[in-house]
């Protein structure tokens, strides 16, 4: 009779914890045209970035990244050619970031 009490608390306790939560956030994907996460200043006809620079942190989410590229004023970016001369050619919005 223990035994089922125990069990049966046990499941409980493991029912109620809550799932892991994804940690792979993959803002640009990889092996695409446009796969390196940038921070730039300035979009020329939403294809051309100025200003681009690597953000100085792994971002978690889509609104974690837009923060990071935010405290510097700039955006966040998936870019092509990524820093060359500054410059992000072939550049996008990043998976789930609205501006």
């Amino acid at each position: 009779m223990k035994f089922f009490s125990v069990l049966s608390l046990l499941f409980a306790g493991a029912s109620a914890m809550p799932a892991a939560a994804v940690a792979d956030y993959d803002a640009c994907p990889d092996g695409g045209l446009f796969g390196n996460p940038q921070c730039c200043g300035v979009d020329l006809l939403n294809i051309i970035s100025v200003d681009c620079r690597s953000p100085v942190e792994v971002p978690k989410d889509a609104a974690h990244f837009a923060a990071i590229c935010a405290k510097s004023g700039q955006r966040a970016r998936c870019c092509g050619a990524a820093e060359v001369a500054d410059l992000g050619l072939l550049c996008q919005k990043p998976v789930g970031v609205a501006a």
